[in-house]
């Protein structure tokens, strides 16, 4: 699969068969998860936030986050494969 960022493939991460994972160029911070083509969906993965926003966007509010709830909180061992297992569920949830 093309690179669809054209930053470099994140490596020893656990993604479903032929979506892509990769970095944003520039931005070490983030991630970008894709389903596969022809109908690519995205999140954008923020690891300085610990969350996750729909489609390609690297600004406003994360994926559960409200004004008067607080949103869920990742931390502890693979704290990155958990926004990356909610990133899918919350795709899969979309495509449906």
């Amino acid at each position: 699969m093309t690179s669809i960022a054209g930053g470099p493939r994140l490596e020893g991460f656990v993604v479903p068969d032929g979506w892509l994972l990769e970095g944003l160029p520039e931005q070490p911070d983030f991630a970008l998860l894709s389903t596969p083509p022809p109908c690519s969906y995205f999140v954008t993965l923020d690891f300085r936030l610990r969350g996750f926003r729909t489609g390609y966007s690297t600004t406003g509010m994360l994926v559960g986050e409200t004004w008067n709830k607080k949103r869920k909180k990742y931390g502890g061992r693979g704290w990155k494969q958990g926004i990356i297992n909610d990133g899918v569920a919350h795709l899969r949830e979309v495509l449906r």
